[in-house]
């Protein structure tokens, strides 16, 4: 069978702080799931994928803690053993490689696929020192930075900041 899919490993750095766990009903778990579905899709659409070809997994877990499913590596010797040969993975929540990307992904995962029976694993990097991702976040950058106060906001603002940002369901 040669069916081919991209896999979207979702590797986010939105790790518990110690003594919180994260939940799949939780209000992070959701927006999470939620903004990656809406990524894949759009994706989907700009490669004109059909939708079942594009599956989405998430990578960040932490511990032995239970973190948003379906796991990138399950998922994709799963695939493997339905009979996809070949995967496309891109990692969207990284603008750089980095151990989770390089070693979990590319190393560990591309194994599992491949001795799973799938035949050809694709690791599409992240943008690193790419010169057009450089110059677009230095631009960027140089916008939403443009007309910072020189001085800080005196004591009264920050805590009018910190009350409504609490109003607002910010963890203390």
């Amino acid at each position: 069978m040669d069916i081919k899919a991209l896999a979207i490993a979702a590797g986010f750095d939105v790790h518990p702080r110690k003594g919180e766990i994260r939940s799949a009903g939780d209000i992070c778990a959701h927006n999470l799931t939620a903004t990656v579905e809406k990524f894949a899709r759009l994706v989907a659409e700009a490669l004109n994928l059909p939708a079942e070809s594009v599956v989405t997994t998430f990578q960040s877990r932490f511990g032995k803690a239970k973190w948003v499913e379906p796991y990138t590596e399950p998922t994709l010797i799963a695939l493997a053993t339905q009979g996809v040969k070949r995967v496309d993975v891109l990692c969207p929540g990284f603008v750089a490689d980095c151990l989770e990307t390089l070693e979990e992904i590319n190393m560990e995962v591309r194994a599992a696929f491949l001795t799973a029976g799938g035949e050809h694993f694709h690791y599409l990097p992240c943008l690193n020192e790419d010169s057009n991702w450089i110059s677009a976040l230095a631009d960027l950058t140089e916008r939403h930075l443009a007309g910072w106060p020189a001085t800080p906001p005196n004591q009264q603002a920050l805590e009018q900041q910190q009350a409504r940002a609490k109003a607002l369901g910010a963890l203390e």
